[in-house]
């Protein structure tokens, strides 16, 4: 099994998503994008997102956002999904979270049907909180993601051959 691979995100619940989606880069949020579409890309259904995650205070907000990024640059939140890691396997029952230790979360985004144009980039943007629709606790909590044990499922209509053509 490979050495886990961890990047952060620190928390700054003043920071709205839209305005960590344009960020060139910041420390409050992580943005992984794809390459420049050759062809459209129709989204049709509920992303799905796996994460596996630490934090190092006893709660956190995390949030998963799926962003188109034109030819400029320029982002545009397509949907977008939340989840309190003290509810990680119920929205009816707190577990209390062991700051440093590794827990799974899996969620959903919102459902959407969206259409990816040629030339445009597909991204998944992880933030903690955020603004419009999270609790807003007090800036710093520190989210350890392993990447090598994190994925996330888009509903691509043709599936990953429709995204691999429409790729390059």
């Amino acid at each position: 099994m490979g050495k886990p691979v961890t990047e952060t995100i620190v928390d700054d619940a003043s920071k709205r998503a839209q305005t960590l989606a344009d960020a060139v880069t910041s420390p409050n949020r992580l943005a992984y994008k794809s390459g420049a579409l050759t062809g459209a890309v129709r989204l049709s259904g509920t992303p799905q997102v796996s994460l596996r995650m630490s934090y190092d205070r006893p709660a956190a907000n995390v949030t998963a956002l799926l962003v188109d990024y034109d030819q400029n640059g320029k982002a545009k939140i397509v949907t977008r999904g939340w989840v309190d890691p003290q509810n990680r396997k119920s929205i009816s029952k707190t577990e209390p979270v062991k700051p440093g230790s590794p827990y799974r979360l899996d969620f959903d985004m919102q459902p959407h049907d969206y259409v990816f144009q040629a030339g445009h980039r597909i991204a998944i943007v992880l933030l903690s909180s955020d603004y419009e629709y999270t609790i807003r606790p007090t800036p710093g909590t520190t989210l350890y993601l392993d990447t090598t044990k994190s994925t996330v499922v888009l509903p691509l209509v043709g599936g990953a051959a429709a995204f691999t053509a429409a790729n390059g």
